[in-house]
């Protein structure tokens, strides 16, 4: 690491012409140099160096496996970046057949995320992740890292309505998920561009919500996730959108003012995984 050679052992014997360098980093590399040495009266007499020779550890187990996000149809997985790989391949268990089996070639080293679709919802999943490398024109495989399991979403609430509304707070609510454990409820935060999390509700018969403590005539953009949780694995539904509310108008005669304008489409550009 420095780009300098260091010294690593002294071999005594001038008939041991092998060494193993032991304790290395999985798929790294390393450069050698050897010179001789002759032990007389008068001290000790260092050879030539000879020229270098190189060599690279193979590659380790995939780590850091993890669970990015899930959704009512789709999981998303990544993994840290392994050196001198060409890329990955991604696997997920098959409880019918009992193996593991490919759904995935992630191609390229620096390439390490994965969103598996199509999924039934509220249904629990497992994956797994080797990388695959070539060495001596031979493509080579990693063992199976540890595997890691999550839940696809239950379906998102069907619809999100307006129940109230004052200068100060705005109350909503939305279609009870029969298959859900619970809600996470959300507003948007228009700086960070982010669905900020204002609540998690463990149940799913309570599906309403007050956003307390809002300043007068302001607008607030509103999400519900359902979601559910089982054998501590959790899953998240897509976001159900409150089109945009604004508070009402404090006024000393109580004649109240409401307004209401589009809410953001779609999701923003970030969203936070908060289970």
């Amino acid at each position: 690491s420095t780009g300098k050679y260091e010294a690593i052992t002294t071999l005594t014997s001038s008939t041991t012409t092998t060494y193993t360098d032991k304790d290395l980093n999985a798929g790294a590399d390393y450069s050698y140099k050897i010179r001789a040495y002759t032990t007389t009266e008068s001290g000790t007499i260092l050879h030539v160096v000879s020229n270098a020779v190189t060599g690279t550890t193979n590659p380790g187990l995939v780590s850091g496996l993890k669970v990015r996000i899930s959704t009512s149809n789709s999981i998303s997985i990544k993994w840290n970046q392994e050196n001198n790989v060409n890329g990955y391949l991604v696997y997920t268990w098959d409880k019918d057949t009992a193996t593991w089996t490919k759904i995935a070639n992630v191609k390229g080293g620096d390439q390490t995320v994965y969103t598996h679709t199509g999924l039934k919802s509220a249904t629990q999943y497992s994956y797994s992740v080797r990388a695959y490398y070539k060495k001596d024109g031979v493509m080579r495989y990693t063992d199976l890292c540890s595997a890691i399991s999550a839940y696809s979403g239950p379906a998102a609430p069907a619809k999100i309505i307006t129940k109230s509304r004052s200068d100060k707070s705005i109350s909503f609510a939305w279609s009870k998920v029969p298959a859900a454990n619970g809600y996470l409820v959300y507003r948007y935060d228009s700086s960070s561009r982010s669905y900020i999390l204002l609540s998690k509700i463990t149940d799913n018969t309570t599906c309403t919500y007050t956003a307390n403590n809002l300043k007068s005539t302001t607008s607030c953009a509103f999400a519900v996730r359902a979601y559910i949780k089982k054998d501590g694995v959790s899953g998240g539904s897509a976001y159900t959108v409150l089109k945009t509310a604004t508070t009402l108008l404090l006024r000393p005669s109580n004649i109240c003012h409401s307004a209401a304008t589009d809410a953001p489409n779609g999701l923003p550009s970030k969203a936070r995984r908060d289970m």
